[in-house]
């Protein structure tokens, strides 16, 4: 806005002249307004007074514009639909319809809820920018707590941080991918003891260290230290190495549709390591935009689950 603003008129003022401007008659713009002519004979010279140039030439025939005022008429026209769009934005985001949210999730999430939440939220908020990353469970946390995110898709690890609120969205066993050739792939479940001479491929502990130290205590519960011959990040990268007989991988049942002809998915028998996937987001983020999305979450997942 202009430091000092030199046109003493209101917002009622370009109103009435716009009015005007488009009927060209006193009369029925007065009737138009709801005010009376003479009242509006006088706004119009208030703001022709302010303006210091004549708007409407008038005569007993016909009020027509001025040059001055058929510039200015053209120009208002833009600033009043600029200011009504501006309006319906700022009530749009006082309700949580327009804006911003940043969101970040893990491979998992993405392959599982957060598709139907996205969907869901985008049809119902059109007006909201959906800012997406994927980043492991660590940096989603480092990324809550710095305020650069607004939520998280994560696999929680250890204690959270007292800042977080967490929710789970569901708890899922993980088995184990063979190749399709591999000689217990016709067994309905495997025993970890089974596995003790094979080669492994994992993620990087870097990940989730709690999930990869669980994997390494239980296999060594079962009596074997896992020969690990390669860590992969992503879930599908692992299971196209163990395609290519590279060795096996741990898998949650969830996913286990990355599986193609060439390998398989087995349940383990006995103590299986879990994968919890859970959405997050700071205690003090008071954004209208995050609650609406945090309502979207929970009705989508209860959708879910019903199904």
């Amino acid at each position: 806005m202009l430091k000092n603003y030199q046109f003493n008129f209101e917002l009622r003022h370009l109103r009435y002249f716009c009015v005007l401007a488009e009927t060209l008659h006193f009369h029925q713009a007065a009737k138009h307004l709801h005010i009376s002519q003479p009242s509006l004979s006088r706004q119009i010279q208030d703001l022709e007074a302010a303006m210091g140039v004549p708007l409407f030439n008038r005569t007993n025939r016909q009020v027509t514009l001025t040059d001055a005022g058929q510039a200015f008429y053209q120009d208002l026209q833009q600033l009043l639909d600029q200011l009504d769009a501006s309006l319906r934005r700022t009530q749009r985001a006082a309700r949580g319809e327009w804006g911003e949210i940043a969101l970040t999730f893990t491979e998992v999430g993405i392959a599982t809820a957060l598709p139907a939440i996205l969907r869901t939220f985008k049809r119902q908020f059109p007006h909201v920018d959906i800012k997406l990353t994927e980043r492991p469970t660590a940096e989603q946390l480092e990324a809550l707590l710095s305020g650069q995110v607004d939520c998280a898709f994560l696999h929680p690890v250890g204690k959270m941080p007292d800042e977080i609120e967490i929710r789970t969205i569901w708890r899922d066993t993980l088995g184990i991918v063979l190749p399709a050739s591999h000689p217990l792939a016709e067994r309905k479940e495997i025993r970890l003891a089974d596995l003790k001479s094979e080669d492994f491929i994992l993620f990087p502990r870097s990940l989730n260290s709690n999930l990869y130290d669980h994997i390494i205590a239980i296999c060594q519960q079962a009596g074997f230290y896992p020969k690990i011959v390669a860590e992969v990040a992503r879930r599908q990268n692992s299971v196209n190495l163990v395609a290519a007989e590279m060795g096996l991988t741990f898998l949650g049942s969830s996913l286990k549709h990355l599986c193609g002809t060439t390998t398989i998915f087995k349940p383990l028998a006995g103590v299986s390591p879990q994968l919890q996937l859970a959405y997050s987001w700071r205690k003090d983020n008071d954004s209208v935009i995050l609650s609406q999305f945090l309502k979207v979450v929970q009705s989508t997942l209860e959708q879910i689950n019903q199904t």
